[in-house]
């Protein structure tokens, strides 16, 4: 009998030991598990960095987007201050030293003020040295449009009797850069486009 029970003890530790190592194999994960947990983890990863790249992009073509339309606002209100501070001058057109080229792209005014589009940039100048309104490195001008109402030199008459003439400035500006940072191709870049109209409280006779 005590032979049967040492038997029968030693029997019993081993399928113990067996089926506690059992239970031990079972807790880990196999290579297929390892495989499917890997592939949506991955998956996931991709699909949340996609989502911060696009974010961020936007964020980046907005911010680009203020920077010109604070480029575009500040050049019209220095256009502005020169309409109505030195007035149109009808006469400056007529000068070939004064105003010269394209009478829509060239925007003659008072105290031999004048701007012009060149080198893809809005130009003023009232001592012959033109001064660029935009920052060269950043943005280009794609488009401009001086349009001076009336077309013709007024009569005398006409201004005594409270009429102004009107300039209405129609520009487009380009970005040299993309959100990026890199160099943009003209079909591609961020584009800003204003229009305003300016009184002259000035007249040069």
């Amino acid at each position: 009998m005590r032979l049967l029970s040492r038997e029968r003890r030693a029997e019993n530790r081993e399928q113990f030991l067996r089926s506690g190592n059992a239970r031990l194999r079972h807790k880990g994960f196999t290579l297929l598990e390892v495989l499917v947990a890997t592939v949506i983890s991955v998956t996931m990863l991709t699909l949340v960095m996609g989502s911060f790249w696009t974010l961020w992009q936007l964020y980046r073509e907005a911010d680009l987007m203020r920077e010109m339309q604070h480029e575009a606002t500040f050049a019209m209100t220095r256009i502005a201050d020169k309409v109505r501070s030195n007035g149109v001058d009808y006469d400056g057109y007529l000068d070939p030293n004064r105003c010269q080229g394209d009478i829509n792209k060239t925007l003659c005014l008072g105290e031999n003020w004048f701007l012009k589009a060149e080198d893809e940039n809005l130009k003023m100048t009232n001592n012959g040295t033109l001064e660029p309104l935009f920052s060269a490195n950043k943005f280009a001008l794609d488009y401009l449009h001086f349009s001076v109402f009336p077309a013709n030199k007024p009569n005398p008459t006409t201004l005594e009797n409270g009429f102004q003439p009107q300039v209405t400035v129609h520009m487009e500006l380009r970005s040299l850069r993309d959100s990026l940072g890199r160099e943009a191709e003209p079909a591609d870049a961020l584009k800003f486009t204003i229009q305003t109209t300016i009184s002259s409280r000035k007249y040069n006779f």
